[in-house]
């Protein structure tokens, strides 16, 4: 019995191909290992070198001024009359030549006309249609006051029509007015009065409007059964 047991434990355990071939692969990778990080650092360093590096530009260098132009003033004398006396020659011009006379006539250059704008404001006697006011537009009521008393008046104005057949109130004027109430009852009836435009050249275009509003007091007629009398703004 203690012979085999001495037997087995002297024998010793054999090594297989396969563990022999582990071993040296390790080995060989981890040599390679080694010799790559060996050689890193100087290519980290070539790298860096190969880099693009961006210079700042040279400082300028400041040129010197031009050469100076020095400058001088002449002082000149003064422009005396001519005498009295002394006669300028007269050239003649040589015998034979017309002579140009100027025509008292004006010469007249024709203009063409103009072109009217959409903020231009032309007078009666440049468009080829005045503004007319329709008869069934609205008109100025007669003050009850001054009717009492038979006041009659008139009131003169300008205004504008603009192209939609509407009155301006901000451009009207009163020129004269025989009563203060005529004057406002026109101011109040403005707005609501419907004109047709003016027109140029087959265009509506804004006219200036020069109006003179009469207030007469009408008697009724005799056929009519009307006791009191009627008033108008004509």
């Amino acid at each position: 019995m203690m012979r085999l047991w001495m037997a087995t434990y002297a024998e010793r355990p054999r090594i297989g191909t396969s563990a022999v071939l582990s071993t040296v692969l390790h080995g060989a990778l981890i040599a390679a290992a080694v010799i790559g990080t060996l050689q890193a650092p100087e290519r980290m360093e070539q790298r860096i070198e190969e880099a693009v590096r961006f210079l700042p530009p040279p400082d300028r260098v400041h040129q010197a001024a031009g050469p100076a132009e020095p400058l001088h003033f002449v002082v000149l004398a003064p422009v005396l009359p001519a005498p009295a006396n002394v006669r300028l020659p007269v050239r003649r011009l040589p015998p034979g030549l017309p002579r140009v006379q100027d025509d008292p006539r004006p010469v007249v250059v024709p203009v063409p006309p103009r072109a009217p704008s959409a903020d231009s404001v032309l007078s009666v006697l440049e468009v080829d249609s005045t503004v007319e006011r329709y008869p069934e537009s609205a008109a100025p009521a007669y003050p009850p006051a001054l009717l009492a008393k038979h006041v009659e008046g008139s009131v003169a104005t300008t205004y504008v029509v603009d192209t939609t057949g509407f009155a301006d109130t901000t451009s009207l004027k009163i020129l004269s007015a025989s009563d203060s109430q005529f004057a406002r009852s026109v101011r109040e009836a403005l707005p609501y009065m419907r004109f047709r435009p003016a027109i140029l050249r087959n265009q509506k275009v804004r006219q200036l409007v020069s109006q003179t509003f009469l207030f007469r007091i009408r008697p009724p007629a005799p056929d009519s059964g009307a006791g009191g009398r009627s008033g108008a703004a004509e």
